[in-house]
């Protein structure tokens, strides 16, 4: 229990503000002049539970109930594995591989949810985390076992559950279906952006391909994410090539800072993906309220299945944006892990003048290619 705070620390911390200021810590590869710690370098559900009751609830059986969580979580960890990977691959964590597809600054605004709930467990390094899981592991699907055969008893038995059919039929029945396999989706959407976090203490990226078969045991956040996953996995697996800059993510003038800090490709595809799903949110707040808003049955049906919407839209749009404008001087050869061989590539780009040579120092377009070179004289003299 050696990261617990001592007594001390918690009653200064309950009379006293800059008790909670963190003594800055040494990092392999942020520049000095940058606030990072060690945990954030590169390291060698009963959430649904309701889910098949709110789909009877809506006029689906058990037998499209059924398929629609086992096709909505399935959607789910194709990216789980996609993103997963970037983790188990280069060691880092969602917070900062997100930088290399939205840019320095724009990667923060993935990261604008709220965590008060959980902020006890933020205390606690995620690599001690290790036994809770375990005891969830075993834990959870017995009390899920368990739980069902009360609700079994106390109802006295399982009902016409099995045998009551469909209340829709047609094209009614076909948006309810995707809208049932959506709301599971968006329910796991967090965990499909943010996995690297877990992957990143993988010892080999092998085991990312093994959850795919497995099922992983609402919507206005899984319309916000889903894009924000499909851009990730676009911009890894396609744009990059799997070739990732490591100390340039920790770098607020490296080669991800694009222009000002901000991906517009990354920008313009989450408005894209997210834009045309709008019209629905507002129709279901405003039906929620009592409000009467009048939008298309197009509309209306975009928005039942968002998160499948956004995750395909955001790979393409970002794959198309990214090929037909592409930022050079965020792409390299081949991946770079250590601070030395990235002040290398700076290095080389200045003294040979090579614009196609790209190093954790430069930028990319005319923001970049400034600021970055002067980035790099200033290494290659501190060298």
């Amino acid at each position: 229990m050696g990261f617990l705070p001592s007594k001390a620390t918690v009653k200064a911390r309950c009379t006293s503000l800059s008790a909670w200021e963190l003594p800055r810590e040494p990092s392999t590869v942020a520049p000095e002049h940058v606030w990072s710690n060690r945990d954030m370098d590169p390291v060698v559900s009963l959430g649904s539970w309701q889910t098949g009751g709110s789909m009877l609830s809506a006029d689906l059986s058990w037998r499209e109930a059924i398929p629609a969580v086992v096709v909505g979580a399935f959607c789910t960890s194709i990216p789980m594995v996609l993103n997963g990977a970037i983790g188990a691959d280069l060691h880092v964590p969602f917070s900062v591989i997100v930088r290399a597809s939205f840019g320095y600054y724009l990667g923060y605004l993935p990261l604008s949810r709220g965590h008060l709930a959980v902020l006890p467990l933020f205390l606690i390094p995620p690599q001690k985390l290790r036994p809770l899981f375990l005891a969830k592991l075993v834990i959870t699907p017995t009390a899920a076992l368990a739980t069902m055969a009360w609700c079994v008893h106390k109802a006295g038995g399982a009902g016409p559950v099995f045998s009551q059919p469909a209340a829709l039929t047609g094209s009614a029945k076909a948006w309810q279906f995707l809208s049932s396999m959506s709301s599971v989706s968006g329910c796991l959407a967090t965990l499909a952006c943010n996995i690297p976090d877990f992957s990143r203490y993988a010892r080999t990226n092998r085991g990312q391909y093994v959850q795919l078969p497995f099922i992983p045991t609402v919507y206005t956040l899984g319309m916000l994410l889903a894009p924000i996953a499909g851009i990730m996995a676009a911009d890894y697996w396609v744009v990059k090539c799997r070739h990732v800059d490591v100390p340039a993510l920790y770098d607020p003038h490296g080669r991800y800072r694009y222009r000002g800090g901000v991906n517009w490709r990354a920008l313009l595809t989450l408005l894209l993906a997210i834009g045309p799903c709008m019209p629905g949110l507002i129709y279901a707040v405003g039906s929620t309220s009592g409000t009467h808003i009048v939008i298309s049955d197009g509309a209306k049906h975009l928005y039942k299945f968002d998160w499948l919407y956004g995750f395909v839209v955001s790979i393409v749009a970002y794959t198309a944006l990214s090929k037909v404008f592409p930022a050079s001087d965020a792409l390299v050869a081949a991946t770079v892990r250590t601070r030395e061989e990235s002040d290398e590539l700076a290095a080389e780009k200045v003294l040979h003048g090579d614009a196609t040579t790209t190093g954790s120092q430069t930028g990319s377009a005319v923001d970049e290619s400034v600021e970055g070179e002067k980035a790099a004289r200033l290494d290659i003299k501190a060298i």
